[in-house]
């Protein structure tokens, strides 16, 4: 019973890495990017050893060659999920919006429950939902699942399906 359990939570554990690799991480990818380069400076500095201790060795081919692996392993990494933006989708975009919208008039009916008591200050909570609003709807619209606008803001009005 023991080893079932125990080969349930590697899956779940390898499920939930395999999960993480394929989302969009610009931080990661960086990281990586970065050891792939740190991986491209030792080899050139492999070349450089190399010349100095061999003779006729050619220190310009070997160079070549550390910047075709360098390349070819920033190609793959370039194909990567973690690497790769979301593509723009219009209708991902809206729902986006509208969840902050949503939240947005929770906070707002919070505002109005709370404001029953003489103490607290209705406006000010009012302002806060706002400029909160404000600022979670400019960060979903800068996003690059909103590359091609809002499903309702007519940019995206042409992949409507057609009506009768």
């Amino acid at each position: 019973m023991k080893m079932i359990y125990t080969v349930a939570g590697m899956l779940i554990l390898a499920a939930s890495a395999a999960d993480a690799r394929v989302s969009y991480d610009p931080l990661r990818c960086e990281a990586l990017k970065l050891q792939r380069e740190s991986r491209l400076q030792q080899c050139m500095s492999n070349c450089e050893k190399k010349v100095l201790n061999r003779d006729g060795f050619d220190g310009a081919a070997c160079d070549d060659t550390c910047r075709v692996r360098y390349d070819r392993a920033v190609s793959r990494l370039d194909r990567r999920p973690a690497c790769r933006p979301p593509a723009a989708d219009p209708h991902q975009c809206e729902a986006r919006a509208l969840k902050v919208e949503s939240r947005h008039l929770i906070c707002q009916a919070s505002c109005e429950r709370k404001g029953r008591r003489a103490e607290f200050d209705l406006e000010e909570c009012h302002a806060s939902c706002d400029s909160w609003c404000d600022a979670a709807i400019a960060e979903v619209l800068s996003g690059t699942i909103c590359g091609d606008g809002r499903a309702g803001d007519g940019a995206a009005e042409d992949e409507q399906p057609p009506t009768e």
